[in-house]
């Protein structure tokens, strides 16, 4: 049966993937910007900022984020998703009363996918723009079963989006139009 890898986060689970793939298995994966782009540094600060962070799984060491890239660049990896939960950090904070295991995981992130992807993959590692496209809407496309969607071509669907690979845009909760009070990519 066809297996499809969410939310793929280290160095070790992509060999696995690579190694399926090298044997005839039909395996796919995925991961999501804050694997991409977060470390587990992001738990060293205080407690209550700490809480913006909790995920499953948790961000890695920079060595994972390193090598998920490669995986992007190199098609062992075969889109990028969210993990998009928009608890505010406010709710967060409430939900966890001083007991982690007790906040909401999930962090927002469905407005920020395409800009953090072109901004550290295309500009700042050379990704080529087929390949960002491949892996935020053909490939989904495909997988997914979306008949008519991914790609422009006659007879499908028009299904467009204009970005403007010019537009420089410092990340905060004040310029985001999803409903929470924090974004985890701040700055």
């Amino acid at each position: 049966a066809p297996l499809y890898i969410v939310h793929l986060s280290t160095a070790k689970g992509l060999e696995i993937v690579r190694a399926a793939r090298r044997s005839g298995r039909r395996v796919w994966a995925e991961t999501c910007p804050q694997y991409l782009l977060l470390t587990d540094e992001c738990y060293s600060g205080d407690f209550e900022n700490a809480l913006k962070y909790v995920m499953a799984p948790v961000p890695r060491k920079k060595a994972d984020v390193e090598a998920l890239w490669e995986g992007l660049v190199d098609g062992s990896i075969s889109t990028v998703a969210t993990d998009h939960c928009s608890f505010s950090w406010q709710e967060k904070k409430a939900r966890a009363g001083g007991n982690v295991f007790n906040c909401p995981g999930g962090i927002p992130g469905v407005e920020t996918r395409l800009s953090l992807l072109y901004s550290e993959g295309v500009i700042k590692r050379g990704m080529s723009l087929s390949r960002w496209v491949d892996l935020v809407s053909t490939m989904p496309s495909r997988l997914f079963g979306l008949a008519g969607k991914g790609e422009i071509k006659p007879g499908l669907d028009a299904d467009l989006v204009i970005f403007d690979p010019y537009k420089e845009k410092k990340l905060n909760a004040d310029n985001l139009h999803q409903a929470v009070d924090y974004t985890p990519f701040e700055n």
